[in-house]
C-alpha cells in the first residue's frame, strides 16, 4: 500500500470518511485500488515537542506485529510521514443477529 492510495481513498482523510475518534486518533475506511476495504487510524497531529503521539505509534505497531489472535485486527501496515502518520488494519465489520 502507497501512502497516495491512502490520501487519494479517504480524500484527504475527509469526514464523510471518518467511522470512529479516539484519544490518539481518527479512524476512516477507505476502498484500495484493489477493491479492497480497510481501517486506517490517522494519528492526531503532535504539537511542537510532544512525543506521546509517536510513543503511543510505536507501541502500537509492535504490539500488533507480535500478537495473533483472532478477534483482533490484522495490521497491514503503517506510515510515518511528516503530514499524516497512520496505521493500516483489516476492517472489522460489525455482524448484526436477530433472534426469533
Amino acid at each position: 500500500m502507497v501512502y497516495e492510495n491512502i490520501i487519494e481513498a479517504t480524500e484527504e482523510f475527509d469526514n464523510k470518511y471518518l467511522i470512529g475518534v479516539g484519544g490518539h486518533g481518527s479512524v476512516y475506511q477507505a476502498e484500495l485500488p484493489i477493491g479492497q476495504v480497510v481501517a486506517v487510524k490517522k494519528l492526531h497531529s503532535l504539537q511542537r515537542g510532544e512525543t506521546s503521539n509517536l510513543k503511543a505509534f510505536a507501541s502500537e505497531i509492535k504490539a500488533l506485529t507480535e500478537i495473533r489472535h483472532r478477534n483482533i485486527a490484522k495490521l497491514y501496515g503503517y506510515c510515518s510521514h511528516p503530514l499524516h502518520s497512520f496505521l493500516v488494519y483489516e476492517l472489522l465489520r460489525k455482524v448484526v443477529f436477530t433472534i426469533f
